[in-house]
């Protein structure tokens, strides 16, 4: 966590969009500190077929999927840079929108390959088998 998913229509002008997408956005969450670096996932996906109104034009929509934990102005700001990061790499479309969204810790479930993990939702891993407290995440804080 988190997932950064960008979708973009075939008909966003340029070359190397995907790439040039992905690494732009990869790059303005990592450098919003407010993730583990190792956590952050990144993909750019390209829609075959799309649709938008009564016209063919182009969009970028940008979904970022992260636990909660973090203020309003830090989500606002993330998206900020996110803008940023696209308008910088030069990559251009009709329409341009994002959103953050909080996913539900009870239906959520992350498995690792480690020894160890198994993939019961995160909000029911154990800090302890003696304590019996909950954790937040496997980190300790939200990811």
């Amino acid at each position: 966590m988190p997932h950064c998913k960008i979708d973009f229509s075939a008909n966003v002008p340029g070359h190397q969009v995907a790439e040039r997408l992905t690494r732009a956005c990869h790059g303005a969450m990592l450098a919003s500190q407010l993730f583990e670096p190792s956590s952050v996932k990144t993909r750019a996906i390209e829609a075959d077929a799309a649709l938008t109104g009564t016209a063919s034009d182009s969009f970028i929509h940008v979904d970022i999927a992260i636990m909660p934990g973090r203020s309003d102005s830090q989500k606002q700001a993330l998206l900020a840079a996110l803008v940023a990061a696209i308008d910088d790499c030069g990559v251009v479309a009709s329409s341009l929108t994002l959103e953050v969204r909080e996913l539900n810790q009870a239906f959520y479930v992350k498995k690792l390959s480690a020894p160890g993990l198994d993939s019961r939702p995160i909000a029911q891993h154990q800090t302890s088998s003696r304590s019996g407290k909950q954790a937040q995440s496997r980190a300790g804080k939200p990811e």
